[in-house]
């Protein structure tokens, strides 16, 4: 399981506000083709190289946490849920527990901290019935996580729990900057 994300570097250091349009250089992953693009900040946006046309939808957060001061290369993290399930974890007094593994991906964030925050709710009511959140470290320029996890036990879910769940899954700094976030509806019951 792959997750391509171009290398993105501010051109022109300007405000970092919510919808601000930022002038960047654009780093294809695949050929290294560079181009100019301006992209919106804390926002989704749409990348394409112009010598290979690979197309990649981006979330970029431009802020004090990901941008790099030095070279102007913004990080990026993101991740895919790789789907979710229940297991059994055997032994008489082990319970069900619904295993969410997750593939991460974080670039150009090294000697940083990110949190990946999951909490679940009841889609019909609303309640939040489980969360979880760990730390992640990114070591390298280039760091992957291909088998994080968040588990939660069957006793966060009772009988009146509804047959769908909202699950709410972001990577965050450590001063709650949005890095990626990502909304899935399951229905996780054997």
């Amino acid at each position: 399981m792959a997750i391509n994300l171009f290398e993105i570097f501010l051109s022109e250091a300007i405000g970092f506000g919510f919808g601000s349009i930022l002038r960047t250089l654009a780093k294809c992953f695949r050929c290294g083709q560079q181009d100019d693009t301006s992209i919106g900040n804390w926002q989704s946006n749409h990348l394409g190289c112009s010598n290979c046309y690979q197309e990649v939808t981006q979330y970029t957060n431009a802020c004090e946490f990901t941008v790099n001061k030095y070279t102007g290369q913004i990080g990026h993290a993101a991740f895919v849920p790789a789907g979710q399930k229940w297991r059994w974890k055997g032994g008489l007094f082990e319970e069900d527990r619904l295993w969410i593994p997750y593939y991460i991906k974080a670039q150009g964030l090294r000697e940083r901290s990110l949190v990946l925050e999951t909490s679940i709710e009841d889609y019909h009511s609303g309640s939040k019935l489980a969360s979880h959140a760990s730390v992640l470290n990114c070591s390298y320029d280039t760091t992957v996580w291909p088998d994080h996890s968040h588990i939660f036990g069957a006793g966060n879910f009772s009988d009146r729990t509804s047959k769908i769940l909202l699950v709410a899954s972001k990577l965050v700094s450590d001063r709650r900057d949005v890095v990626f976030e990502d909304n899935r509806i399951i229905e996780p019951w054997k």
